[in-house]
């Protein structure tokens, strides 16, 4: 709060006399971060007839005055300043903004707006805020509106893009427009070739009218400019591929995640990249970042996982699992995927049981129905000790298996005789099953 008044007495203010719109001023924040509206208001009154040429109070009074519906009163406060302060751009702006926000639905306001716009616009004539403000406000459509482009001559960012917002307003699919604005692009990449926002919205003008190439190209001399704008050379690497460019492409976004390599789009770019060559390793390498960056849903998390335990590379699933239950505390399945990649992983496999005990009581008595958790879990149990636990688990995996799960229903069969055989129990019992087993599955 200390900075918030320091700041405001700073910048806020003209200066008076013995500083009483100061201090009167203070005592309204003062008042605002208390919550009493009703003495900031008094507060606020007291400052304002200290230093009525104050543009701030001004702006904050007449926005009071309209929040209690007084617009006549609140219009009259403001104009008497405009009309003090003539010569001053910023606050005939600020009153025109002020008259803008309610031409909508007041005519009045809107013709009284037009008017101080256009006394700005003589005052700074050429500047694309003052051109742009009054476009806004004239009526659609309007000769005038058209007009007003001519006044855009400057060749720097901010005259670009004003032109191409307003030039796109008028005649979006007019051919002769899009040249004009392409031009006025050009012009100004070529001379601030470093403004991120010229320099996406330029691309994208490329784009949308079927230019790839003078898209790619404003890119390219932006980055080339700002090499530090990792979120446009990211889009840039995503052109090339659309292009098909790949090489540029894959140069461009790997540069980019070597040197961050917290950027989620640029990791899903090269993931689909990957995946279109069939390079499965690296298409997982990325969609994994990705997904750890920006999250996913609970499918999304499995589906990768699979992915990781179908290459025998366990450490890289659990890692992803973790991320995985962070995100989705009560989803049963992640946790256990997560307990079944931890058992894998061998530098985590002792802290296997107590994950599966954790998925099996958040999925309740008929939570566990796939084999493969089934058998999973029953190798923690019976590695923990717990041949009983274990055994149970075998034999609902052999329930459950479907018919064409032969491949699971074999291993939980072969399982299930290898533990009673460690037992010395059920030896002809098991001696069967693993008869079973080889009919279903031969080795």
């Amino acid at each position: 709060m200390k900075f918030r008044i320091a700041a405001l007495f700073g910048v806020c203010l003209m200066p008076v006399s013995g500083n009483e719109a100061h201090i009167a001023f203070a005592k309204r924040i003062l008042a605002e971060e208390r919550g009493d509206r009703e003495a900031a208001d008094r507060w606020l009154k007291i400052a304002l007839s200290k230093d009525p040429d104050a543009l701030p109070l001004v702006e904050d009074e007449s926005a009071r005055l309209m929040r209690n519906g007084d617009v006549a009163e609140a219009r009259r406060l403001f104009r008497k300043l405009s009309v003090r302060r003539k010569n001053d751009a910023t606050v005939r702006l600020a009153f025109a903004n002020f008259l803008a926000s309610d031409a909508h639905r007041d005519g009045d306001a809107r013709a009284e707006a037009i008017r101080e716009y256009r006394d700005c616009l003589e005052m700074m004539p050429g500047n694309p805020q003052m051109i742009g403000a009054l476009f806004e406000v004239l009526p659609s459509p309007s000769p005038e509106r058209a007009e007003l482009l001519e006044l855009l001559v400057g060749d720097d960012a901010a005259t670009a893009l004003a032109f191409a917002s307003m030039a796109g307003r008028l005649a979006a699919a007019d051919e002769t427009w899009n040249q004009r604005i392409a031009k006025k692009f050009s012009v100004a990449v070529a001379k601030e070739p470093a403004d991120p926002l010229l320099a996406r919205t330029a691309s994208d003008f490329f784009r949308r009218i079927k230019k790839p190439a003078e898209a790619i190209g404003v890119l390219e001399k932006h980055v080339a400019a700002a090499p530090w704008s990792l979120d446009l050379r990211t889009r840039l690497g995503i052109l090339y591929f659309a292009g098909g460019q790949d090489a540029q492409g894959l140069d461009a976004l790997g540069e980019v995640v070597a040197i961050d390599p917290s950027r989620p789009l640029a990791h899903q770019a090269l993931a689909k990249y990957f995946r279109r060559r069939g390079e499965t390793f690296e298409a997982v390498t990325h969609e994994s970042e990705r997904i750890k960056l920006a999250g996913g849903s609970p499918d999304e998390f499995l589906r990768l996982a699979d992915e990781w335990l179908a290459a025998d590379r366990p450490a890289d699933a659990r890692l992803l699992l973790e991320k995985a239950v962070l995100d989705h505390p009560e989803n049963a399945k992640l946790r256990m995927k997560l307990a079944v990649a931890t058992r894998r992983d061998p530098a985590t496999r002792s802290r296997a049981a107590a994950l599966f005990k954790e998925a099996e009581l958040l999925a309740g008595p008929n939570g566990l129905t796939n084999p493969v958790d089934l058998i999973e879990s029953a190798e923690s149990s019976a590695a923990a000790g717990d041949a009983a636990a274990a055994e149970k688990k075998l034999r609902e995996a052999i329930r459950k298996a479907g018919p064409d799960a032969e491949k699971q229903t074999a291993t939980a069969l072969r399982r299930l005789a290898e533990l009673w055989e460690a037992q010395n129990r059920n030896r002809e019992a098991a001696a069967a099953l693993r008869k079973r087993a080889d009919n279903l599955d031969p080795r």
